[in-house]
């Protein structure tokens, strides 16, 4: 907090039924309370090398807050911040590294956002009673990444996120997961958007999801095959791995009209017709998206699967 050219160093700040409150902590600030609050914003810094200051711990308290936010601020190094929240109903994180951060201690959080955070290494194992969490273009994952704790899961990533890195990703019986490439714009407002290339880890066990959409490359797969009835959007897929099993999913949409896939299996004819009508707007659309899908389809009814086109897609054709 600045006042003129002085600052007003204190070791305590304690904000109480603010609408909105913006703070960041000095290197003298050791304990900071953010009590009934709807929105706050939490800048963590400490100081340059050398100053003893920077390596003190500082105390986060937040009790009622609708919308938290805490972010590293400016400075080479950054305290270390213990917190103790409940009842804050979303939660973000931006840029820290989780070394620096202890989440253990918090109630009552409904959704954490990470974002170009690092070092996930048995932290999120140590969260409890979150129901949903979103890592975007986080970095330096551990081997296996745990995520059985959560309801909804998103992984939006970069070309430098080392999600390929991983052996594996555990989740909760009938999770929704979004895994994504993520995208930039062109700087100068003209061209499409872009996303970047993202390698989905090899053998991931999908089967337990209820709800996926999905995105990158899984060429290093060799049979993508998901759990029954599961719910699947292909979503700017990059690369088709050698078989993709669908037969067993309640509902299939794919985001464009070539999806280039290698070899399908459904589990019949009207399987097939189902995924082109939510695929593909018009009946035109639709009736070449089938097309081109059953020359790499099999099916695992073929009784049910004979001939090209059911008398549904005949009419008007």
């Amino acid at each position: 907090m600045e006042q003129g050219s002085k600052y007003i160093g204190a070791e305590k700040f304690r904000f109480d039924n603010v609408e909105g409150v913006d703070f960041s902590a000095g290197s003298t600030t050791n304990f900071v309370e953010f009590v009934d609050c709807k929105s706050a914003s939490f800048g963590v810094s400490g100081s340059f090398d050398g100053d003893k200051d920077a390596e003190k711990e500082i105390n986060l308290t937040a009790r009622n807050v609708d919308s938290l936010t805490i972010s590293k601020k400016y400075y080479t190094r950054v305290k270390h911040v213990k917190c103790d929240f409940d009842n804050v109903a979303n939660l973000s994180v931006f840029g820290m590294d989780l070394e620096n951060i202890d989440l253990e201690n918090i109630k009552g959080v409904e959704y954490i956002f990470f974002s170009g955070c690092s070092n996930f290494s048995e932290k999120l194992e140590r969260i409890k009673g979150v129901k949903r969490i979103c890592l975007f273009e986080c970095s330096e994952y551990p081997e296996n990444l745990d995520l059985s704790a959560f309801d909804e899961v998103s992984l939006i990533c970069t070309g430098y996120s080392d999600i390929n890195e991983m052996k594996g990703i555990k989740f909760k019986e009938g999770a929704t997961v979004c895994i994504s490439p993520a995208s930039w714009d062109d700087p100068d407002g003209y061209g499409p958007i872009t996303y970047h290339d993202i390698k989905i880890p090899p053998h991931i066990d999908f089967s337990k999801c209820s709800e996926l959409t999905l995105g990158g490359s899984f060429a290093q797969y060799d049979t993508l095959s998901f759990g029954e009835g599961a719910k699947v959007n292909f979503f700017n897929v990059q690369k088709f791995p050698a078989v993709l099993d669908v037969s067993m999913c309640g509902e299939v949409v794919f985001d464009r009209l070539n999806a280039d896939v290698n070899q399908i299996i459904f589990k019949d004819m009207a399987q097939l017709e189902d995924v082109a009508k939510k695929s593909c707007k018009d009946e035109k659309e639709q009736k070449q998206f089938l097309s081109k899908l059953k020359k790499k389809a099999k099916f695992v009814n073929k009784e049910k699967s004979s001939g090209f086109l059911s008398k549904i897609w005949e009419r008007g054709g």
